[in-house]
């Protein structure tokens, strides 16, 4: 996938949560109580980027140029990317190469769409050194981290043996991945260096999660399923539901 802007800043994004309708500098200058020359400077980054439809209206005799959203105006009109945001909605995390499996899309046209989702603030995309997964702006970005790695195969497969098991040692985690010992030892120092898992204090080395509700919520978000068949076992946990 090719690299993607930085952020914008939160005056431009403000910006842009603004003109879901046509408004001129001068309303926005007055209703986010900016200066003029700040809303200019920041209107002028967003048409760089393409992300505002430009319209002119006479006021008073005077012509006056009026600034929107093309977010609003694109998501109404594009179905490939009202489906693109219904998938990411319901698979929070989900795999650039699974996205393409579902929409049956190129990679060239999945690609084009997604940055052009992730400028228009649709969509965020996290990377890791061989994936891109993605996220709809809307789901909380707390759980980003946690729903990347229940997605991955080896960490997934520890981080649910554990929500099952509460702790557990290497042997058997390994055991009930039936990968090799480097291969889980690496696994299990990168999910303790996120503070997903950290070991227990003692002669043997355990292992538990770091925050089994978080765990169990990212869990409900991927697979319900998995979720339900868990709540009996974890009662006590539930209680924040």
């Amino acid at each position: 996938m090719r690299n993607y802007e930085p952020a914008l800043d939160k005056t431009a994004e403000s910006i842009l949560d603004s003109i879901s309708n046509p408004k001129s500098a001068l309303q926005l200058s007055f209703e986010l109580k900016v200066s003029t020359s700040t809303i200019y400077r920041k209107l002028k980054l967003l048409g760089k980027l393409h992300l505002l439809k430009i319209s002119g209206s006479l006021i008073g005799g005077k012509r006056i140029l009026l600034y929107e959203s093309k977010l609003t105006h694109v998501f109404r009109n594009n179905t490939r990317i009202q489906t693109i945001v219904k998938i990411v909605e319901n698979n929070p995390g989900i795999h650039y190469s699974d996205l393409i499996k579902i929409t049956g899309l190129t990679h060239g046209v999945t690609s084009h769409y997604l940055f052009r989702m992730e400028r228009m603030k649709i969509i965020r995309i996290r990377r890791d050194s061989r994936r891109a997964f993605i996220f709809s702006n809307q789901s909380p970005l707390a759980f980003d981290n946690i729903l990347i790695h229940l997605r991955k195969e080896t960490a997934g497969m520890i981080l649910a043996f554990l929500l099952e098991k509460k702790s557990s040692s290497f042997s058997e985690i390994r055991k009930m991945c039936g990968k090799s010992p480097s291969t889980v030892s690496l696994t299990l120092t990168h999910l303790i260096e996120q503070n997903l898992v950290r070991r227990i204090p003692g002669i043997s080395q355990n292992y538990e999660l770091a925050d089994c509700n978080l765990t169990l919520k990212a869990l409900d978000m991927i697979n319900p399923r998995k979720f339900d068949s868990m709540k009996d076992r974890f009662a006590d946990t539930f209680s924040f539901l």
